[in-house]
């Protein structure tokens, strides 16, 4: 091969590196794009999130739960959970390590027609453990829940 001839391939080669060049630049920069809209949506739903904490004392509309028990299926594993408000909740790590998942993604419940909004929650309101630990069940099969009567629970006081 003649130098004229290596020439002359060294510069197709070279002319088409700069076509690939210029696609990789055009994806990078989309790439970019997309990053910089995906954290701002991110942002706008946290944000969102945020101003729908609690705003109704949960008190008010669920004195005296006392204890739930939850039988069900984890990944087709029958589980049951329990918590009272002296030992917590008593369940096979494979639902609490999916109940810690629903709280680590900010789940909420509630919020629409007047109810307040409840985060989810494993060691708050025994009302935000039910539903977080509900919500962390592939099935449930049965709930359980004790609840005490306010008139009760002053005599007690």
């Amino acid at each position: 091969m003649r130098l004229v001839d290596l020439y002359d391939v060294s510069r197709r080669f070279i002319g088409e590196g700069g076509g690939l060049y210029g696609g990789l630049d055009r994806l990078v920069g989309r790439s970019v794009r997309t990053r910089r809209w995906s954290t701002a949506v991110l942002r706008r739903a946290a944000d969102l999130r945020q101003r729908r904490t609690v705003t109704a004392p949960l008190e008010l509309r669920s004195r005296g739960l006392e204890a739930f028990t939850i039988v069900g299926e984890v990944d087709d594993v029958p589980v049951v959970a329990r918590w009272t408000e002296a030992d917590g909740l008593v369940c096979p790590p494979l639902l609490t390590d999916r109940a810690h998942l629903v709280v680590a993604l900010g789940d909420t419940f509630g919020g629409s027609d007047g109810r307040p909004l409840v985060a989810a929650s494993l060691d708050g309101h025994p009302t935000a453990v039910l539903l977080t630990v509900l919500r962390a069940f592939s099935r449930v099969v049965s709930v359980d829940i004790s609840v005490g009567t306010d008139a009760g629970r002053a005599a007690q006081e």
